[in-house]
C-alpha cells in the first residue's frame, strides 16, 4: 500500500498558504474561477475547464451541508506524479469564495499505471492501495472552520495521457470521475456533515513527474 495522505495534506496546506499570502486572508483565489455558494447557486463563470487544463465537476444532493454546486477552475496548479511503476499521482485545484472567505479544495488521486483506459475504483482508505483512487473535497474558512469529505464509491478513469518528453518533467493527463458519493472523511472530517454526489472531469491537466 502506498500512502497519499502526506502529499495530500501538503498540497492542501500549500493552497491555503498561497491564498492567504496572495489575499491577506481575504477573498482572492490563486487560480482562475468564480465561486458560487448555497444550494442552487449558479455554476462557476468564465472558466473553460474542458480545454484549459482544468477541473469541471458537479455536486448534487448536498443540501445546505456543502456550499457549492459546481467546482470549475483552470488551470489546475497542484498536480504531480511520483515514482516509476506504479505511479502515485495527485491533482489538486482550489477556488476561493469572495463572499464567505472560504476556500474550496478538490483533490483527485490514484496509485497505478498511467495507461489510458485504466479504471481506479475510489476508496476512502487513509492509505490508498495500489490500483485504487481517492477523491477528497475540503472547505476551509478564514474563521478557522474546516470540513473534509472523502468519496467511498465511484470510479476514476484515465481518458488521455501525454507523458513528459524525454529529458523533461511536465506532462498532461485527462481523467473522469463517475458515481462518487462523498461523506465526512474517516480521519480529519472537522465540521463536515451529510453527504453529496460528485461527477465530472479533469481535462488536459498539466502535471510534473521528475522521474518521467
Amino acid at each position: 500500500m502506498i500512502s497519499l495522505h502526506a502529499s495530500r495534506v501538503a498540497a492542501l496546506a500549500a493552497f491555503v498558504a498561497l491564498t492567504s499570502l496572495a489575499s491577506g486572508c481575504s477573498s482572492t483565489s490563486t487560480q482562475s474561477g468564480a465561486a458560487d455558494s448555497g444550494p442552487g447557486a449558479p455554476a462557476d463563470a468564465g472558466v473553460d475547464a474542458s480545454t484549459d487544463g482544468g477541473f469541471s465537476f458537479a455536486f448534487a444532493n448536498g443540501g445546505t451541508d456543502v456550499t457549492r454546486t459546481t467546482f470549475k477552475v483552470a488551470p489546475v496548479l497542484g498536480s504531480f506524479c511520483m515514482g516509476t511503476t506504479p505511479k502515485t499521482c495527485s491533482f489538486t485545484g482550489s477556488v476561493t469564495d469572495a463572499a464567505t472567505g472560504c476556500t474550496a479544495i478538490l483533490n483527485a488521486a490514484f496509485v497505478g499505471p498511467l495507461d489510458v483506459g485504466t479504471v481506479f475504483p475510489i476508496v476512502s482508505d487513509a492509505s490508498t492501495p495500489l490500483g485504487k483512487g481517492d477523491f477528497t473535497y475540503t472547505e476551509t474558512c478564514s474563521g478557522g472552520s474546516t470540513k473534509t469529505w472523502k468519496a467511498n464509491s465511484g470510479t476514476l478513469t484515465l481518458d488521455a495521457v501525454t507523458p513528459p518528453a524525454k529529458g523533461l518533467a511536465n506532462g498532461t493527463l485527462s481523467f473522469s470521475v463517475k458515481g462518487a458519493t462523498l461523506s465526512p472523511a474517516p480521519i480529519g472530517a472537522g465540521d463536515a456533515k451529510g453527504s453529496f454526489d460528485a461527477s465530472g472531469s479533469g481535462s488536459n491537466v498539466g502535471y510534473t513527474s521528475p522521474g518521467g
